[in-house]
């Protein structure tokens, strides 16, 4: 049996009706179906007029603070429009996870106090004092993904292909020269590049090491090299202060801003995008980046929207990029723990996204925002080791809890080609703080076993185990539902924090 056919009996989403004959689905165990907003945004996005299919909630639904007016763990395809509304400041927010040579039994408190600690020492949480990367390595990543770094930062060459796409959105021959990146991007985006490339991030960002505890599909665990005992190396991070430089220059204004709020909004868009545009497109621009709209609609074949895809893609190729850079950081550290250890990638995703695609004969553009793009054993089946399994991916539990490694599920396209990217929280964070103090949260992660390691003075207070879903439920909502398949189930060994 391959992996991905272990799903017997495929339980149906739940429907919710929306205005218009509009669906949305919800992939969730109706026991976890959240009341905290989280299905009225998904009701709102499917009345809107471009959206061409069902809207998916899944699993791990929830609301975010100062999420907007979507929220976490759904997908959302529209025909001919952008919705820059939808769009996550974590701009390719993602996981990568990869299989190391050494196993758990090598990795004693001694060699991951040794290995972590130098990991903390050469990761920045959010930025470094000096650039990493000069601003022509900037652009390359900006244009094309960092698959032309890989050399230089010492992976494997057949890193590239667990990349989405190669690791880059353009279209063959549509990459964007060095006129377009400066008309579509900041000085300070290269500046961000710099300082940021490498950074962890904070929250529930993570780097962590997880060992194969049990193999639950062994001819999917076999075909992708793991047994159990297996180390994995599973990193979550974004495309730090450049996700966050083009979600300012390019996302929609929200009502009730105060005077001084809206100047600097003022001058961070409009005043950046009018010279760019030309004065030509002055009533474009403010229509576009002045007038208060939720939704942010935009065509991305008119002159303004292959702008603004110059900028999202170049925010998401640097996500990817940043992702390599710490894992490169990892492997270069390992030595002094292991002395060498061998490096594979089985899987990068970013799970905040927007990607042209085909469903149901059309190509659409579908909104991600905690849901990875799946790509299922049909989609792979010209790769000689994953049309075996279909795409592996991490579904992470909680600071110091289980995880699972799952392959993507043959139910997946009811979704739109999504899973959930984790467990989801059911307190939201800003809730947190009052309640628990470091020592008790750095206690509950810990119990089990898992060392914890900060960079700098992170405070984890927020980030308790008992704010999450149950992964383990998660993950057998995912199965039901044909999302995904889990193959093995992972214990913590080790995590750094930013």
């Amino acid at each position: 049996m391959t992996a991905a056919s272990g799903n017997a009996a495929v339980s149906r989403p739940i429907e919710v009706s929306a205005a218009g004959n509009r669906r949305v689905l919800l992939f969730c165990d109706p026991d976890m179906v959240p009341a905290d907003g989280s299905v009225d945004m998904l009701r709102s996005i499917s009345a809107h007029q471009a959206v061409a299919a069902p809207v998916a909630g899944l699993p791990d639904l929830h609301a975010k603070v100062r999420g907007g007016i979507a929220p976490t763990g759904y997908a959302a395809a529209t025909d001919g429009l952008i919705l820059r509304g939808l769009m996550d400041m974590r701009v390719n927010c993602g996981m990568s996870v990869a299989a190391l040579s050494v196993e758990a039994a090598a990795a004693n408190p001694e060699t991951l106090d040794r290995w972590f600690g130098a990991m903390a020492a050469e990761i920045p949480a959010r930025r470094r004092p000096g650039a990493a990367i000069s601003g022509d390595e900037a652009a390359e990543i900006f244009a094309r993904g960092p698959a032309g770094l890989l050399e230089k930062w010492g992976l494997p060459p057949e890193t590239r292909e667990r990349l989405e796409l190669g690791g880059c959105l353009h279209p063959p021959g549509r990459t964007p020269d060095r006129g377009e990146l400066r008309a579509a991007l900041s000085e300070r985006t290269f500046e961000a590049a710099g300082r940021g490339l490498g950074a962890l991030g904070t929250g529930n960002h993570f780097l962590e090491l997880h060992a194969i505890s049990k193999v639950r599909d062994r001819s999917a665990c076999e075909a992708l090299g793991l047994s159990e005992g297996s180390l994995l190396l599973c990193l979550h991070s974004d495309s730090s202060a450049v996700g966050g430089e083009v979600k300012n220059r390019y996302g929609v204004r929200k009502e009730g801003r105060r005077p001084g709020r809206f100047l600097r909004e003022f001058r961070r868009q409009f005043a950046f995008h009018l010279p760019r545009a030309g004065i030509g497109a002055a009533r474009t621009i403010w229509r576009l980046y002045v007038r208060t709209d939720p939704w942010g609609a935009i065509e991305p074949d008119s002159r303004e929207g292959r702008r603004f895809l110059v900028a999202l893609y170049a925010a998401h190729h640097f996500g990817t990029a940043n992702r390599l850079h710490i894992l490169a950081a990892a492997c270069r550290t390992a030595s002094s723990a292991f002395g060498s250890m061998g490096f594979r990638l089985l899987s990068d995703a970013a799970h905040d996204s927007i990607f042209l695609e085909e469903h149901g004969g059309r190509k659409l553009w579908v909104h991600r925002k905690g849901a990875v793009r799946g790509r299922t054993r049909t989609e792979l089946a010209s790769d000689p080791q994953l049309r075996h399994t279909g795409q592996p991916l991490l579904i992470p539990g909680a600071l110091g809890t289980t995880s699972f490694l799952a392959v993507v599920g043959d139910g997946c396209p009811d979704a739109l080609l999504s899973v959930n990217h984790g467990s989801g929280r059911h307190t939201r964070r800003d809730e947190t703080t009052a309640t628990h103090t470091e020592e008790d949260v750095e206690r509950e992660t810990t119990s089990g076993g898992m060392r914890l390691y900060r960079i700098g003075d992170v405070r984890l207070a927020g980030e308790s185990p008992r704010y999450y879903k149950d992964i383990s439920k998660i993950a057998q909502t995912c199965e039901a539902f044909g999302l995904a398949h889990i193959v093995a189930v992972l214990k913590p060994i080790a995590s750094l924090k930013g």
